[in-house]
């Protein structure tokens, strides 16, 4: 198959630091163009920071980093050393998080940052960020921040790209007004051509060419020669990692399965993960993620760009619970050149 523009790799499960520079050489190695960095307890930019350096081609990048944890022109300065350490290799991946949670027991990790208006806020923030990296000497005066004659001593040799997560409506109206690409994450063909276009809208308000911005999907993905294996292990991720949250068990109700949501959710607060795992539809890991054998997930992955995916970044998740496993068989199963 063609080249593959990304994979995402979740750092924290399985995979210390160390571990994740050797996996980045091995992904650009294997003729992928990105490697990408999930944020959750831990400093995204850092490792994206030493992929870059490890590597020599590859883009690098966070999809996502919480913004507002982060004052605009700190990741401003931060951004400009990274890419003056592998020039035009680093992209900014932004996001506001979920806001809350269905499970009441999960603290969200806030770290008594304002969060609210998350929307408002992120306009601000891009505003802010773009133009510190640009070179301007700042005068802003904004609702959420407020800063008089700032200028960055340091800026980037190549100019920096950012995106934003577009989990609503007016987020995708910010990525198309004002940034290089957005993030998806969980959603299906009309999912994908609702946020194309909207993003397109907002860039042509604005003066702005829609084919120069990116429309990248972060696609949860599992492959394994044995199909049952692969569905299994992916019902038991959507279960530990999102469907106890409410933005997913929206999309549950959403697309029909509201009995199910209640029911995974019921298990999952009971704390019966087997249960909640076999209350997961089939539809929703066939609609939604990248599971099955090799073959199966190539194809999947060229339905998916065909849906108007410019950037689909490989969320790779294990088959068998070992996690450097999960990574190369991702790796193999869409590398160039592999069997089709």
């Amino acid at each position: 198959m063609d080249a593959v523009p990304g994979i995402g790799l979740l750092g924290n499960v399985g995979i210390p630091a160390r571990e994740l520079v050797e996996l980045g050489r091995e992904i650009e190695d294997a003729g992928y163009s990105g490697v990408w960095i999930i944020e959750y307890e831990y400093d995204s930019i850092a490792l994206a920071q030493a992929v870059a350096q490890a590597t020599r081609r590859v883009m690098t990048g966070t999809c996502i980093t919480r913004a507002f944890t982060r004052h605009p022109v700190s990741l401003a300065t931060t951004a400009a050393v990274v890419d003056r350490l592998a020039p035009g290799r680093f992209t900014i991946g932004l996001g506001s998080g979920a806001l809350e949670s269905a499970d009441p027991r999960l603290s969200m990790q806030r770290w008594d940052v304002p969060w609210d208006r998350s929307a408002a806020r992120m306009k601000e923030y891009v505003e802010v960020l773009r133009r510190a990296m640009d070179g301007e000497t700042l005068g802003y005066d904004g609702e959420f921040y407020d800063l008089n004659h700032v200028a960055l001593e340091l800026l980037p040799e190549e100019r920096v790209p950012i995106f934003v997560a577009g989990g609503g409506k007016r987020m995708m109206d910010i990525a198309g007004a004002l940034c290089d690409g957005v993030f998806m994450h969980m959603v299906d063909a009309a999912g994908t051509k609702a946020t194309a276009e909207r993003v397109a809208a907002a860039a042509q308000q604005h003066g702005r060419h829609p084919g120069a911005l990116e429309v990248s999907q972060l696609i949860m993905t599992c492959v394994d020669e044995d199909r049952e294996t692969a569905v299994g292990a992916m019902k038991h991720w959507l279960v530990e990692y999102y469907l106890s949250m409410k933005v997913y068990q929206d999309i549950l109700a959403h697309n029909g399965w509201a009995d199910e949501a209640k029911a995974i959710l019921d298990a999952y607060m009971a704390d019966d993960k087997e249960a909640a795992k076999a209350a997961v539809p089939d539809g929703l890991v066939e609609r939604f993620t990248i599971t099955g054998t090799p073959a199966e997930c190539r194809e999947k992955l060229s339905e998916m760009v065909s849906w108007g995916t410019t950037l689909p970044i490989l969320y790779a998740f294990p088959s068998r619970g070992d996690w450097r496993d999960g990574y190369r068989r991702s790796i193999a199963a869409f590398a160039p050149g592999a069997a089709a």
